[in-house]
């Protein structure tokens, strides 16, 4: 439990490092003079909810993952013998 919390507080940060790292042009930008607020502002927003969106289908997919059983049959009949696998 202790190594799940410690993970999901890592993965807060490394989002966070990314989402600065990911604030240099924006800034950089209104810096310049190139952009507007609003429209530095709305790339943000923009932004951020796509990659929260990809972020949880991508955890949702992870976690339905479901584990492949392999159900085998040994078959035998006059004059031949074989395994079936059933997925």
């Amino acid at each position: 439990m202790l190594l799940q919390n410690s993970l999901i507080i890592f993965g807060l940060k490394a989002k966070g490092g990314i989402y600065t790292v990911g604030l240099i042009t924006p800034v950089s930008r209104l810096w310049k003079g190139a952009h507007w607020l609003t429209d530095v502002t709305f790339g943000i927003v923009l932004s951020v909810i796509v990659v929260d969106g990809i972020d949880n289908f991508l955890a949702n997919k992870k976690s339905e993952k479901k584990k492949k059983n392999i159900l085998w049959n040994v078959k035998a009949g006059v004059g031949t013998i074989g395994v079936v696998g059933t997925f």
